[in-house]
């Protein structure tokens, strides 16, 4: 049996992220572009979105007429979400305005990057108070987040009194 040797850098994974990086920044290799309604284009690699997102695993892998399209329309998102999406695919790190959360959740969940929902989710678990859990109880019906249902439901319970007599 022959002998064999195993080499393994753990700079590997940062190195091949920023290198992909790079690549997208300066459009070399790009074979999608990201269009958001209002105009805003993402120039980005297949593989990359699709290996974080089921969304565009789906579109990319799928019979849907985008798996041979290089520009992708989306709609019902913002720019801003969808920047941060993108940058997170790339990099492993996604950062937004507190005011902003809510709409990066819900672009998260229509896209389907995982690992930003379960952060987003997180995150507003944890700032949950009664100025906002009904609202918060409203918006995660629609994204089906029934942890954070089930925290701002028991935040309203617990302190909203409804009088007897309505």
């Amino acid at each position: 049996m022959a002998e064999t040797a195993f080499f393994f850098t753990e700079q590997h994974p940062s190195n091949l992220a920023s290198g992909l990086q790079s690549l997208r920044q300066s459009k070399d290799l790009c074979d999608a572009v990201v269009v958001v309604v209002d105009g805003h284009r993402f120039h980005a690699h297949r593989n990359v979105l699709a290996s974080i997102s089921g969304y565009f695993r789906t579109m990319f892998l799928g019979e849907f007429a985008e798996r041979r399209q290089t520009e992708i329309t989306l709609h019902d998102v913002d720019a801003a979400s969808v920047t941060t999406l993108i940058d997170y695919a790339y990099t492993g790190k996604a950062q937004c305005a507190v005011d902003d959360i809510e709409r990066l959740y819900a672009c998260a969940h229509l896209l389907q990057f995982d690992a930003v929902i379960t952060e987003c989710s997180i995150w507003l678990r944890s700032h949950v108070d009664l100025s906002n859990c009904l609202h918060l109880g409203m918006f995660t019906d629609r994204c089906s987040d029934s942890v954070l249902m089930r925290v701002s439901d028991r935040i309203a319970a617990v302190n909203i009194v409804i009088p007897a007599n309505l």
